[in-house]
């Protein structure tokens, strides 16, 4: 995506990014629940990085700063999150719902 940035509008190389990091980081939450915190810390440095690129940052940058600008969880956050919410639908629906 960095190479490509350059020629898309901020609104769509959010929509492209959230798309990549929800593949990434929803993909088999129940098996990412409990992993290595070194695992997860690999999956936040993914996330980091396609913040960076995203809104044109410099690497000096929080990247804490521009995730929460972005409305993005941390990665160990959004496993627990999307794992609750998959749990609350099939508690509160008659079948589960895909997240």
């Amino acid at each position: 995506m960095r190479h490509t940035r350059p020629l898309l509008t901020t609104d769509a190389a959010k929509t492209i990014a959230v798309f990549i990091i929800g593949c990434r980081l929803d993909y088999c939450n129940s098996i990412l629940y409990g992993m290595l915190q070194a695992n997860i810390d690999k999956l936040q440095r993914m996330q980091n990085i396609l913040a960076w690129v995203v809104v044109g940052a410099l690497w000096t940058s929080s990247s804490l700063n521009i995730c929460r600008g972005l409305h993005w969880l941390p990665a160990g956050h959004r496993i627990t999150y999307k794992l609750c919410l998959t749990t609350w639908k099939t508690l509160h629906t008659s079948a589960s719902l895909p997240v």
